[in-house]
């Protein structure tokens, strides 16, 4: 059978259209327009549109509903860490994360901030017989878990409000879903720099979370513990909430954050 000459085959273009629209995403320009991008690609705005539609449908991308261009959604991060380098952040905070598991016994989680929900791109098993069930990947809705308030809480202003007013579900007699009470609590969050889930979401699941934070001192994830209520009781979270804000401060230094007493206050 004869070897097929890659540059010789038939491209589909509309393929070829997607994978040069992914392309563009970096670190130096995280966000793009549909009209900008049909200018850098030579292609039409409706064409690059239908490609950022289809992406979106499958997660690949995300629109901002702040600012309303698209960035690289939950799809994108799961197929690139099967491909990132040591570098890479879920990678970095796995020896924190166990660490954070063996000091508390509970399940670990490092999250990230897509739209309105907190999506899990890394996960610890806890050593306890019973267990809340996640996967890497799951989505949560931000406001009422811990590591969803955390990255609200730092997130800019103008993206909360936009969120507040889509509208807050509530799902529990505890979850924050009215306009002044999230941003009470996202006020006190920053002050403290943690966050507690009270059974917000879930009633019978309650977690703590810490910021994780870059070398520009943004916060790009969320780091916390998670299990059933009658477990993380009150003595329970207030014993363990230093050991948790401890490993994501170390987590943000190997990062290149800054040590917490040099830090200047991030929003």
């Amino acid at each position: 059978m004869k070897s097929r000459d890659h540059n010789k085959a038939q491209i589909l273009k509309s393929l070829d259209t997607g994978l040069q629209v992914l392309g563009s995403f970096d670190r130096v320009k995280s966000e793009w327009g549909v009209t900008e991008l049909a200018e850098r690609l030579g292609a039409s705005k409706a064409s690059i549109y239908r490609v950022l539609a289809t992406l979106e449908r499958h997660r690949y991308v995300f629109q901002n509903p702040s600012t309303g261009r698209y960035r690289l959604g939950s799809s994108a991060i799961q197929l690139g860490q099967l491909a990132m380098n040591h570098l890479n952040l879920s990678e970095s905070a796995l020896p924190y994360m166990e660490q954070l598991r063996d000091r508390t016994g509970e399940e670990v989680h490092l999250a990230i901030l897509e739209g309105k929900e907190a999506v899990y791109i890394a996960k610890v098993n806890g050593l306890r017989p019973v267990q809340v069930v996640s996967s890497i990947g799951d989505r949560c809705p931000a406001h009422c878990v811990s590591t969803g308030k955390i990255l609200l809480a730092y997130a800019d202003s103008a993206f909360v409000k936009s969120i507040i007013a889509d509208g807050l579900v509530g799902y529990t007699d505890r979850t924050h879903a009215t306009p002044s009470s999230l941003l009470r609590e996202l006020e006190l969050v920053r002050e403290q720099g943690y966050s507690i889930n009270w059974g917000e979401w879930r009633e019978d699941v309650r977690g703590v979370a810490a910021p994780v934070m870059d070398a520009s001192q943004q916060v790009v994830a969320s780091i916390g513990i998670c299990g059933p209520a009658f477990r993380l009781t009150e003595e329970f979270i207030d014993t363990n909430i230093p050991i948790v804000v401890d490993v994501g401060a170390r987590l943000s230094e190997q990062l290149g954050a800054p040590p917490r007493n040099e830090r200047a206050h991030a929003r």
